[in-house]
């Protein structure tokens, strides 16, 4: 077959740059048929919005930069047919075509970054040309009220090219804190914390009695930003939405099909993205949970592709399913029971497995949430060392940090979900005496966030002794973070990364890799100056700061509250 390159007009050029030809315009069908070998002239990049589905198009978010979910005009000769467009191997949807011959193309999630080939085969020949890929990582910063931006890049040291992160975006945002990326990755929505609202009534559908019990206790009001990832030189904001939702939001999930699921302890809210993703509509709120003892659902997944949602309530340890086989008319499907009620949330997290048959549940001492013992503990510990009682803090917190070194309390369930119901498939270990945070899953293995569960409060007192005693035992804390590596077929488990670290919420990135959330030390130990800096890891690579959380200058309690639960843990996402 014979391949064609470009000639005249360059590797990439872009509309804006040139300033010639004819203004894109999009028609529903080719306007010519393939008279030989495809010929590629120009490629404009057209950012991550919906397109007009006639007419003209806006090219002003052309940048040279093909980003995931962005809409990129090929235009040229012969590109009609039967035509197999690929990016880096991976091929691209076709959707639409364009009045001078041209096509409409759309970037695909998971690309490699960096330079990259573009090919069209249109069954008589094929053409190719180098573009450029990126994609980003995000932080949603509740304190700093802002969601963070850093561009992916390929970076080169002794070691050779890895992974780096270069500055991107910040978009102010206020209390921001939960974040989903629509299917294709071009549209992010970041949901803020909540603050209190109006009648319990309105957030919930009033023809769902379910839901209006749900809501009749707490309601609250949050804020939705949409943020378009595909736009010129970065990230840009395109709405706030005001949602009001029965009581604090916990967790933020995205289904294939671009259902848009916000839990609250005991309910579930449910928008459709996938026909107006600037403006999401509620489709209805769920109540799940009734009992009247504390309940939090806090994790959730989409599985069987989408058409169930699972969500883990931490203190009763259940995973209650919602059936979305028809998205509009969404129906409770009952709930598995995991473990009996142990009196404190121990049920900590969940994470599909990439195919969406089966559901991995984390379990373990909950010190995300932290349930009343600990948080008795916690409160006459703080009383105490406010005034520097060191003694009474240590005795304060003795037991109630340290788990029982004798006994692996933390574990692995793998449950498999079908049309009929849920069943236990696996039931793995995990090592003794790990306090575990956050776990993601890939094909072959389960990545969870650890802190060993020592306690390293015990031996500190009221003197200069037991300050640096303090400052020493922080640095323990924080140096047996660790990520764990849990083969999903043996239920081997290995330390792939630990370090001078608290490693918080995981994502897997584009390739494969692991992104990390960490808050660590910043350096300065003596005189009495520590700072906690947050930032990214890439699979245990440099630390990528992002901002400094607090430091001892400006407060002792505030930078010491950050390294004991329940944790305040930084939420991220990768495009």
């Amino acid at each position: 077959m014979m391949c064609s390159r470009l000639g005249r007009c360059g590797a990439l050029l872009l509309s804006g740059a040139l300033g010639c030809g004819a203004q894109l315009s999009r028609v529903g069908s080719p306007v010519q048929t393939a008279a030989g070998p495809p010929r590629i002239d120009r490629l404009t990049d057209l950012g991550s919005l919906p397109l007009p589905t006639q007419g003209p198009l806006p090219e002003r978010q052309a940048d040279g930069l093909l980003t995931p979910g962005e809409w990129v005009a090929v235009r040229g000769q012969n590109l009609a047919g039967s035509l197999d467009a690929r990016l880096a191997g991976r091929p691209l949807r076709i959707g639409g075509y364009l009045a001078d011959g041209g096509v409409l193309l759309q970037v695909p999630r998971g690309l490699p970054v960096g330079q990259q080939v573009l090919s069209i085969d249109n069954g008589q020949g094929r053409a190719e040309t180098p573009v450029q890929t990126a994609s980003y990582v995000i932080a949603a910063d509740a304190e700093g009220s802002h969601v963070a931006f850093r561009r992916l890049q390929l970076e080169t040291d002794d070691k050779g090219p890895r992974l780096g992160l270069a500055d991107a975006a910040s978009l102010s945002h206020s209390r921001a804190r939960f974040l989903a990326l629509s299917p294709d990755g071009g549209i992010l929505y970041a949901l803020s914390e909540a603050t209190a609202a109006g009648p319990a009534a309105a957030a919930a559908n009033p023809r769902d009695p379910a839901a209006r019990s749900a809501s009749a206790s707490s309601v609250s009001q949050a804020s939705l930003l949409v943020v378009q990832m595909g736009a010129k030189q970065g990230p840009a904001a395109v709405a706030s939405l005001p949602l009001v939702l029965p009581g604090e939001p916990t967790a933020i999930r995205m289904s294939p099909q671009g259902i848009l699921a916000i839990a609250t302890a005991r309910a579930v809210t449910l928008l459709a993205t996938a026909e107006t993703p600037l403006s999401p509509r509620i489709l209805q709120t769920l109540g799940l949970v009734s009992e009247p003892e504390p309940r939090a659902l806090t994790a959730g997944a989409f599985l069987n592709g989408g058409r169930t949602l699972a969500l883990l309530e931490a203190y009763g340890n259940d995973v209650y399913f919602v059936d979305l086989a028809t998205p509009t008319a969404p129906q409770p499907r009952g709930m598995l029971n995991l473990s009996g009620a142990v009196g404190e949330p121990y049920s900590i997290d969940l994470a599909e497995t990439p195919d969406g048959a089966s559901l991995w549940v984390l379990q373990g001492p909950n010190f995300r949430l932290a349930g009343k013992r600990l948080r008795d503990g916690l409160k006459g510990a703080w009383g105490a060392a406010t005034t520097l009682q060191w003694k009474r803090a240590g005795r304060a917190l003795g037991g109630v940090v340290a788990p029982d070194r004798g006994a692996s309390h933390a574990r692995l369930l793998r449950l498999v979900v079908g049309p009929q119901g849920a069943d236990l498939a696996d039931e793995i270990a995990l090592p003794p005496a790990l306090l575990p945070l956050s776990m993601t899953a890939t094909a072959d293995a389960v990545h969870i966030s650890v802190l060993h569960g020592e306690n390293p409060f015990q031996n500190v007192e009221a003197s200069l002794t037991g300050i640096e005693r303090l400052f020493s035992a922080l640095r323990s804390t924080v140096q047996v973070g660790q990520v764990l590596r849990v083969d999903a077929h043996s239920g081997q488990s290995q330390v792939q990364t630990q370090g001078l670290a608290m490693y918080g919420e995981l994502a897997t990135l584009p390739g494969g890799g692991l992104l990390i959330g960490t808050l660590r030390l910043g350096p300065g130990y003596l005189p009495p100056r520590l700072t906690l800096d947050f930032g990214f890891e890439i699979g245990g690579g440099p630390f990528s700061k992002h901002r400094e959380v607090a430091n001892t200058a400006l407060g002792l309690g505030d930078a010491v509250q950050r390294l004991v639960p329940p944790y305040r843990i930084d939420r991220i996402a990768a495009q």
